[in-house]
């Protein structure tokens, strides 16, 4: 029996930030294909699959198809990434090409991959191979995607056409039999990067907190990670290495597949991505809600846009829109108020995000505070945030206009999650509080503002009311007579730093409990006139984040 595989590195899936690099493994940092054979002496090998390969392109095999022909000769058809527009050091990559080759295997190992023609097409496109009496046949689909290079391309179709093509690939003379050797496996040591994690999600599973009669449980997400159906998404995997990533190396509840308008305002792509949310709903275990990202420079800004419901098709950017010359809101909240969406403003202080020019509280009460393929975008200097002296670029210009305290001190009420971006993995958490798992629950307990960002598996609970009366979730407004009281407990993954309280932009008390659990009530002694905004920041020694939604309280 021969039995084919890809493989990559060690710690797939887990921490990965622009920052540090080395903890874990993108999800499509490099793919390697391993063929073993089962036979009657234990697992063997024909050689080293990898020489087959031509090196300028050994980095990403993948999906190996196998099959036997009539005489007995194995063959082997495969998948490879073959050119990118542009690809950066991290892997994050644009203009993706995937191509087919086969090999077949004799005496002298793998023989020299041969191309396949007219086989460009996106990863895990549908192919196949099957054994004939002198040879082997072969049928594919191509999305008819050229190599170009093109200014502003969040908003490229990554498809031109698709066919479908079939060859045949006959037999060569007989070479002999494949000689057989012991299966090797490399010796992998990796670092464990999470050794209590499994225990950390049960934790935050579990736990429950009542208000105003309501019981909430906390599901973990992730609104803003591509895939290859993005044109810029190269290096971010296919829909497949999304949700194993989900489901298995971050254990998700609910999130949404970021693409760039799911491809480009593409049907097809806008059908696969739908079908893929429907496809991959486990009931109370794992609720995928409908969305994408809708890409507009600054000054209107990137925003994430969501529904709990199937059938929204994507809304194009205009010219005049990504420009800045006539704003986003009257062409967006329009839109998403007719499908009961909402959107989330992300990369703020940058060129793809805002200055806060449009807002609609129940349209857009959400901004992504953390991301980890860039920056915190809570104030400039906080931390993982950028100054004017500590500018990535990685998404443009810096843009201080974008940081969230300018959003506050205008006024508006935004409460916080975090999400990924490309390629990062595993460093940014959406925390939900939310009644139940339900995809409409999901999204008005979002609209509601009950949500904190994280970058682990940190519990936040962060709740206010006036002395002696009832209790509001974090994300609420209420009006208060005499001295509010804001009740905190948090339970960390690691050692806690700090727990910082901020009221209107000012930091008003610190407690450094040290543990890896506080829980604690603070009363404003001095709450000023009008409408005060409360939140928490988390600082853990090992130096993850939590940032709580704030509370907005009206003092009378």
């Amino acid at each position: 029996m021969w039995l084919a595989w890809d493989e990559s590195n060690a710690n797939w899936g887990k921490d990965w930030t622009h920052q540090d690099q080395n903890h874990g493994t993108t999800l499509y940092a490099d793919r390697n294909i391993r063929v073993a054979v089962r036979t009657s002496g234990g697992w063997k090998q024909a050689g080293e699959f990898s020489a087959t390969v031509p090196e300028r392109i050994r980095r990403y095999p993948e999906l190996p198809h196998l099959a036997v022909d009539g005489a007995g000769r194995v063959w082997l058809l495969f998948q490879v990434r073959t050119s990118t527009q542009s690809t950066h050091d991290d892997v994050w990559a644009t203009g993706g090409l995937w191509d087919l080759y086969l090999t077949t295997c004799d005496a002298a190992g793998w023989r020299p991959a041969a191309f396949v023609p007219h086989s460009n097409a996106r990863p895990e496109v549908p192919f196949r191979i099957a054994g004939a009496r002198n040879g082997v046949w072969m049928v594919w689909s191509t999305d008819g995607m050229v190599f170009r290079g093109r200014p502003g391309t969040h908003e490229l179709p990554s498809m031109r056409h698709y066919d479908l093509f079939a060859a045949y690939a006959p037999s060569p003379p007989p070479a002999g039999t494949p000689v057989l050797t012991d299966l090797e496996f490399p010796v992998v040591r990796p670092q464990m990067i999470h050794p209590h994690e499994k225990a950390d999600v049960a934790r935050i599973r579990g736990y429950r907190t009542t208000v105003g009669g309501v019981t909430y449980r906390i599901l973990r997400g992730d609104f803003h990670r591509h895939t290859a159906i993005s044109y810029d998404g190269a290096g971010d995997g296919s829909l497949n290495d999304y949700y194993r990533y989900m489901l298995d190396a971050a254990a998700m509840d609910t999130s949404i597949i970021g693409d760039h308008n799911m491809g480009g305002d593409v049907e097809y792509n806008w059908w696969r991505t739908e079908t893929s949310y429907d496809v991959f709903h486990i009931r109370d275990r794992f609720t995928p809600l409908f969305g994408y990202e809708r890409s507009v420079k600054y000054p209107n800004g990137h925003r994430n846009v969501v529904f709990d419901h199937r059938g929204v098709p994507t809304l194009p950017v205009g010219t005049a829109e990504n420009q800045g010359r006539v704003n986003s809101g009257p062409i967006l909240f329009p839109y998403l108020r007719q499908n009961r969406g909402i959107c989330m403003d992300h990369s703020m202080a940058t060129g793809q995000g805002t200055d806060y020019r449009d807002n609609d509280p129940e349209l857009e009460p959400l901004v992504e505070i953390y991301q980890g393929y860039h920056a915190s975008y809570e104030y400039a200097g906080a931390p993982r945030a950028e100054n004017p002296s500590r500018i990535l670029a990685l998404h443009g210009p810096y843009e201080p206009k974008g940081f969230w305290w300018n959003a506050l001190a205008k006024g508006l009420k935004l409460g916080v999650e975090a999400s990924s971006d490309h390629i990062s993995t595993h460093v940014s958490y959406a925390m939900i509080y939310t009644p139940g798992t339900g995809r409409t629950e999901i999204v008005e307990n979002m609209r509601q503002r009950h949500t904190y960002a994280a970058t682990d598996n940190i519990v936040v609970d962060f709740e206010a009311g006036p002395d002696g009366g009832p209790l509001h979730l974090m994300g609420e407004e209420f009006t208060c007579t005499g001295r509010p009281l804001l009740h905190v407990k948090v339970q960390g993954t690691a050692p806690i730093a700090s727990v910082e309280l901020i009221r209107d932009n000012e930091f008003v008390y610190t407690q450094r409990p040290g543990g890896t659990a506080v829980d604690f009530i603070y009363t404003d002694q001095s709450p000023r006139p009008g409408e005060n905004w409360y939140y928490i920041r988390v600082t853990q020694e090992d130096g993850n984040l939590a940032w709580s939604s704030p509370v907005w309280i009206r003092q009378r």
